[in-house]
């Protein structure tokens, strides 16, 4: 049985999000989060990746050094016109997708357009939205490796539901 997981702003071959994340250097960065992910999921698991994949389409080879389905939403440092170049590592690319009780976006998204739903997002990095129904999952929330989507969206319903701050 396949799990699925998430993670978000990669941004794989970026000297100075490297530099601001306290890596010696961009390898190492692009090293840690690759072995992470391949120590974390196996070849039939789902990944789905909440933008910032590489500021640079010649980083999207590194991908291919990942293991599992990869679906991508799109970040604002994902450049659109490379959507094809993406689309050869990936099985597909989206602006946002509605999954089993969350919003799954790069951004996070206004209370408003909740609807019910809880939001796992990027983008904000280390900066967290103060509010139960948000979950940043940026590399550096989550130790630069994918978690369990399901665990992570029944543990925000719980909290939710018994109003646990």
């Amino acid at each position: 049985m396949s799990n699925v997981y998430v993670i978000s702003d990669l941004h794989l071959g970026h000297v100075n999000v490297s530099k601001w994340r306290g890596f010696d250097n961009v390898d190492d960065m692009n090293n840690t989060i690759i072995n992470n992910w391949n120590n974390t999921i196996n070849k039939k698991d789902l990944v789905y990746v909440l933008g910032d994949i590489a500021m640079n389409k010649l980083y999207y080879k590194l991908l291919s050094c990942l293991k599992g389905d990869k679906i991508i939403v799109l970040g604002n440092h994902d450049d659109r016109r490379s959507v094809n170049d993406l689309l050869q590592y990936v099985r597909a690319v989206a602006g946002a997708i509605k999954y089993n009780g969350a919003w799954l976006t790069h951004f996070p998204i206004h209370e408003s357009e909740l609807r019910g739903l809880v939001n796992i997002h990027g983008h904000t990095h280390s900066v967290n939205v103060n509010n139960n129904r948000y979950f940043n999952v940026s590399c550096e929330n989550i130790n630069y490796t994918p978690i369990l989507l399901n665990d992570k969206i029944k543990e925000m319903r719980m909290i939710i539901k018994n109003n646990i701050c």
